[in-house]
C-alpha cells in the first residue's frame, strides 16, 4: 500500500481549487501589508508631531527676527553702533599671531637636548608685541645656548632672551626664555 493521494477530483475542479487558493493567499498578503502599513504609520505619528512642533518654533522665531520697520528704526542704528565697535575690536586681533600658531611655530624649531615644559602665551596689543615664555630644563649650557640662537633665527622671533643667571649651571640647567615675536 502506497500514501500516494489520489485527487479524484475533475481538471475544472483542480484549476479552481488551485485559482481559489491563490485568491486567498493574495488576500493574505494584502492584509499583511496592509496592517504593517497601519502599524508604520501609528508608530510614526510621534515623529510627525516633533516634526511639526519643530517646524512651528522655528516658524515663530523666524517671525521674531523678521524686522518691523515702524518700530525697529532707531534699534537698527543701535545695533549698527555696537557691531561697529565689536568689529572695531576685532581688526587688530586678526593680524596678530594666534597662540595655537605660535606655540606651533615655537615647537617646529629644532631642540636637541632640550625640555620644554611650560609655555605662556601674552597677546600683544596696538605697539606691543606678543610674547611666548618658555620654561624648561636644557641638559647643557651649550644645548640652551644652541636653543636660543635657533630661536632668534626664527623669522617669527623679533628677540629671544634668557637672563645671564641661567648660564651659571653646566648641566640641568632650568631656563626661561622670553621670546617677542614678530607682528
Amino acid at each position: 500500500m502506497t500514501d500516494e493521494t489520489i485527487n479524484i477530483l475533475p481538471e475544472k475542479r483542480r484549476q479552481q481549487e488551485a485559482q481559489a487558493y491563490f485568491v486567498r493567499l493574495g488576500i493574505l498578503f494584502l492584509v499583511l501589508v496592509t496592517a504593517i502599513t497601519i502599524i508604520a504609520g501609528i508608530l510614526l505619528l510621534p515623529t510627525y508631531a516633533y516634526v511639526t512642533q519643530n517646524l512651528r518654533a522655528k516658524q515663530e522665531y523666524a517671525a521674531s527676527l523678521a524686522p518691523n520697520e515702524a518700530t525697529n528704526t532707531p534699534d537698527i542704528s543701535a545695533r549698527i553702533n555696537v557691531l561697529a565697535r565689536k568689529v572695531a575690536v576685532l581688526t587688530p586681533l586678526a593680524s596678530n599671531t594666534s597662540a595655537s600658531k605660535a606655540v606651533r611655530m615655537l615647537l617646529a624649531v629644532p631642540r636637541p637636548g632640550v625640555t620644554l615644559q611650560n609655555i605662556n602665551f601674552t597677546l600683544g596689543a596696538g605697539a606691543k608685541p606678543s610674547v611666548l615664555l618658555v620654561s624648561g630644563i636644557a641638559s647643557t649650557r651649550s644645548g640652551l645656548q644652541a636653543y636660543q640662537q635657533a630661536l632668534e633665527q626664527a623669522p617669527f622671533v623679533r628677540a629671544a632672551e634668557v637672563p645671564v643667571s641661567v648660564f651659571a649651571k653646566d648641566a640641568q640647567v632650568p631656563f626661561t626664555i622670553t621670546v617677542t615675536l614678530t607682528p
